[in-house]
């Protein structure tokens, strides 16, 4: 049968590309960002809408097997603004989908889709009550998995807690997506050969990235000419460039200050620094390599920092799939 899903707070598309991937039509998808819809309607799909979803009613939502929301993470995040699920101003607007929940009911409860899907960082964990008491409220059992990225076959080492809700008539019970660890590929291979000028940082910022990255190992024990440094410092977090080795791990991939910014490689043989291109967070997050550019490079670092790690939705997506097909 046809599967459909209304994406909102979708982003750049790490959710609905997924989705699709796996099967599933957009048939609505919704963001207040206007560069990330761009992104999405490039590369997603034409139908995106740039709307605040405090603007929207359930007149606005198609009828759809599941409601995606990875809605803001702002408020959670260690490297974001710490207010809080309740206080929050940005990520508080999980309570809006609950709102859109509440007048499909009342107004077009056939429209009610059988599974909601929430996403969120690992800051969420103490909201955890308050987002299965919320899902109970409007109608929905809550099953909880927090997921990282890495055990999807991505060099990226990013949690993220996801909240599948199967509506209350259906008993069948929901079974998170297992991980693939045997194909994890180290960060190394998502590197590009030819880096341009403008991604280097100058000497003396180079010169004080490279003396504090020292402190923290700045070694090179296996073979290869570049080290990865995660800059945290304007996080209020004390691992400030922490060296990674790229033939492991990236770190987690933030949207904050700057984005890109605060992963750093060095190379050895130039003495140079310089940082993650678009593209390379781009293919740490399992966005293909069709995934076209049509906003700035600012706007690509904050869009790939916020997404869903696609080969996640991906996975979440095809569990969903199995679950709606086996009704």
């Amino acid at each position: 049968m046809k599967l459909t899903v209304n994406d909102l707070f979708c982003g750049c598309g790490g959710m609905g590309l997924g989705f699709i991937k796996s099967g599933f039509e957009i048939v609505g998808a919704w963001d207040y960002d206007k560069f990330a819809a761009e992104s999405y309607k490039a590369n997603v799909d034409k139908s995106v809408q740039v709307k605040n979803i405090i603007d929207m009613t359930y007149k606005d939502l198609k009828k759809a097997n599941v409601w995606t929301f990875g809605f803001p993470c702002q408020d959670l995040s260690v490297a974001g603004l710490k207010a809080g699920l309740l206080e929050g101003k940005r990520s508080g607007l999980f309570f809006q989908v609950m709102r859109l929940l509440s007048e499909t009911k009342e107004h077009v409860s056939e429209n009610l889709p059988e599974i909601i899907l929430a996403e969120n960082v690992k800051g969420l964990k103490k909201y955890i009550p308050v987002l299965k008491e919320q899902f109970k409220k409007h109608g929905y059992k809550a099953y909880i998995a927090l997921l990282n990225s890495k055990e999807f076959g991505l060099a990226q080492n990013r949690e993220r807690y996801f909240i599948v809700g199967v509506r209350e008539d259906i008993e069948k019970e929901f079974t998170f997506p297992l991980g693939y660890l045997s194909d994890i590929q180290p960060m190394i291979l998502s590197l590009e050969e030819h880096v341009e000028e403008r991604f280097y940082i100058d000497d003396v910022r180079a010169s004080k990235a490279i003396q504090q990255a020292a402190v923290n190992g700045l070694t090179f024990p296996r073979l290869g000419d570049i080290r990865v440094i995660a800059d945290l410092q304007h996080y209020g977090n004390d691992q400030m460039n922490r060296v990674h080795d790229p033939f492991g791990l990236s770190p987690t991939l933030l949207t904050v200050s700057g984005g890109g910014r605060h992963v750093k490689i060095y190379e050895r043989h130039t003495k140079r620094v310089r940082y993650l291109t678009p593209r390379e967070y781009a293919r740490l997050q399992g966005f293909p390599e069709s995934f076209e550019f049509v906003v700035s490079k600012a706007q690509l670092y904050k869009q790939f920092g916020n997404a869903v790690s696609v080969n996640v939705s991906y996975e979440m997506a095809r569990s969903i799939k199995k679950f709606l097909n086996a009704m």
